[in-house]
């Protein structure tokens, strides 16, 4: 996966993340821990609008069964991002842009075990920095 500039500006404060920054981070918490599994933001859009067939050899050489914990990072109607993880849903953000950075935070967490914490209060102050 490359990032480019185009992808790192989203990390401007207010920027919404792109698709290649979120595959970016969740990769990220993959190799910090071997035993969470990450899929591709690609792997829920192609699940649901084309068929399992699709995406059934996303996951072929992985035993998923023996992982902790499956990550889905979810761009829902092309403006929100949610992670899924079995069915615990993402605490919300006060404002239209920081979604992704949601996302982000909840899969940290989740990924160590931890329980979220963060609020949309402290992702807004960390996002202005």
């Amino acid at each position: 996966m490359k990032v480019t500039v185009k992808d790192l500006k989203t990390l401007r404060p207010r920027e919404w993340l792109n698709d290649i920054i979120i595959d970016a981070y969740f990769q990220l918490i993959k190799k910090r821990d071997p035993s969470v599994h990450v899929f591709s933001f690609n792997f829920f859009n192609n699940y649901f609008t084309r068929s399992y067939d699709e995406v059934q050899r996303w996951s072929k050489d992985v035993g998923i069964f023996s992982k902790k914990k499956l990550l889905i990072p979810v761009h829902s109607d092309r403006a929100t991002w949610k992670c899924v993880h079995v069915l615990e849903n993402i605490p919300l953000q006060n404002n239209s842009y920081d979604c992704g950075v949601f996302v982000c935070q909840y899969a940290n967490y989740i990924s160590r075990d931890e329980r979220c914490t963060f609020t949309a209060m402290i992702v807004d102050k960390s996002n202005s920095q």
